[in-house]
This record gives C-alpha cells, sequence and structure tokens, in this order.
C-alpha cells in the first residue's frame, strides 16, 4: 500500500502477523486502520500518514524503529492483554508526532501501566501513558 495517497480505510481483522516494513508509508489520505490480531508493526510501517490520528491495536508484542514517524498520530491505545508489555524497539518509534512532542496519548490497560512506563524505551513517554479504562469516551471502555 506504500504511497497509495487516495487510501483512507484499512480493515485487515485476519492479518494475525506482522504488518511489514513502509506497509503503509506515505498514504496521506489514510485516517482509519483495523488490524485487531497484529502481533508486530516493523520499520516505519506508518511512516508520513499524516491524517492518521487514532491508533487502536489488540495483543501487540512488538513495535519497531520509526513505526509512526511523521504522520499525524496522537492517539495510540494498546489493548494487550497477559503480563509481557508490548516491545517498543527504539523511542524514535514516535519522531515528528503528537506523542513525541508531549501533546499525544498512549493508552494501555490498567495491569500494565507501571510496567509500561518503567520499562526501557517506553519510559521516555511515561508523562504520556494512560489507562485504557480511566478513557471511556477516547478508548471505548474496557480492554
Amino acid at each position: 500500500f506504500r504511497y497509495c495517497s487516495s487510501l483512507q480505510s484499512v480493515d485487515l481483522p485476519l492479518l494475525a502477523g506482522t504488518c511489514g516494513s513502509y506497509l503503509f508509508e506515505s498514504c496521506t489520505s489514510l485516517t482509519s486502520v483495523n488490524i485487531p490480531k497484529a502481533k508486530a508493526l516493523s520499520t516505519y510501517v506508518f511512516q508520513n500518514c499524516a491524517s492518521l490520528k487514532k491508533l487502536d491495536l489488540g495483543n501487540l508484542s512488538s513495535i519497531s524503529a520509526g513505526a509512526f514517524k511523521n504522520s499525524g498520530l496522537e492517539t495510540l491505545i494498546i489493548r494487550k492483554t497477559g503480563t509481557v508489555i508490548t516491545r517498543l524497539s527504539n523511542v524514535n518509534a514516535f519522531d515528528g508526532t503528537s506523542i513525541a512532542s508531549g501533546t499525544g496519548y498512549i493508552y494501555v490497560p490498567s495491569a500494565l501501566i507501571d510496567e509500561f512506563k518503567s520499562e526501557t524505551n517506553w519510559s521516555t513517554y511515561a508523562a504520556q501513558i494512560r489507562a485504557i479504562e480511566d478513557y471511556p469516551e477516547i478508548c471505548g471502555g474496557e480492554s
């Protein structure tokens, strides 16, 4: 889908693997993404997706470097289950986003909030990590 400037939404409910590197890079009109079973986001997967403001993900295991670089991302929801948090391979995953500038937020289950806030790389964004359960108006209810 790389450089598909007319792509506005993606619905891949059965994709249960990795979203490959540069998969949606520069899809400048992309506003809605549904990939609830994705396990990993590779490098630069949503780079330069200027219209992508909110992303709601399921049981994600990892986010690679530059995954959201220079995108419009303001809200990232990770509906993680279990006790192992999503691995953030590099703090630059959010470069050029509202999250990196301190005005965007990352929502995770309350049971994992302390682990996310203290984990290497995630700790950079500790002030912006919130509990999903505390923001039903944004996250749509419980995790």
